[in-house]
């Protein structure tokens, strides 16, 4: 089994990589622009919620938030 650790960074990793391809950006400037927001933070702390959703759902979070800080 996984340490928690590991998960976190699964599930963040996961997070960028999909939010690239939603958006149609490079994994770098996803990279940059979850760090801008802090979400590497906010999806380590929301972590017990997002990881009994799929692997993905840190992605659409991520979208949302966003989006939110934007608006």
């Amino acid at each position: 089994m996984l340490s928690r650790e590991r998960q976190e960074n699964l599930m963040i990793v996961a997070a960028v990589d999909r939010y690239a391809s939603i958006n149609k950006i490079t994994a770098l400037q996803a990279y940059k622009l979850f760090e801008q927001y802090d979400l590497f933070r906010i999806l380590r702390d929301n972590y017990e919620t997002l990881h009994t959703q799929g692997l993905f759902e840190g992605a659409l979070f991520a979208e949302d938030y966003i989006s939110r800080q934007n608006a």
